[in-house]
């Protein structure tokens, strides 16, 4: 968090110490290494996933410093449905496959919605194995 110094026209970066469960820092991990994937790639895929990546952590961040409950209750709506399409085996910044598998003919049904991204606990411990198994087959969390 940036700090303005009393009395002087400078700031500082003043580090703040938060409590995210397990799941939330193996994203954020997997995060922080697209973005440096995309800024030392050349690719075009590699600079779209990092600019991706960017948006969603910017919103958890403003997330994250907004909660003022218990921290063992935080539970982000960012990073949750992330989760979610993890544990389902479906790249999370594509748009195609999520809406095949919320669709009924080709629209999107709120209430599948609801149910895709409700259903389960992504913080769960019994989501381990399937996190586990996912690394391997989608590639973006590879």
């Amino acid at each position: 968090m940036m700090k303005k110094k009393p009395n002087k026209n400078t700031w500082v970066l003043q580090y703040v110490q938060k409590w995210i469960p397990v799941p939330y820092a193996c994203l954020i991990h997997q995060f922080i290494l697209e973005v440096k994937h995309g800024k030392e790639g050349e690719s075009h895929e590699a600079f779209w996933c990092m600019a991706y990546v960017e948006q969603v952590l910017k919103v958890f961040i403003r997330e994250l410093e907004g909660y003022k409950g218990k921290k063992e209750n935080f539970c982000s709506k960012v990073l949750n449905s992330v989760l979610q399409c993890q544990l389902c085996g479906i790249p999370d910044n594509y748009v195609g496959p999520l809406c095949d598998v919320m669709s009924i003919d080709g629209k999107v049904i709120i209430h599948n919605a609801s149910v895709f991204y409700l259903r389960v606990n992504p913080l769960h411990p019994c989501c381990i194995p399937s996190y586990c198994q996912n690394l391997i087959y989608i590639c973006e969390v590879r």
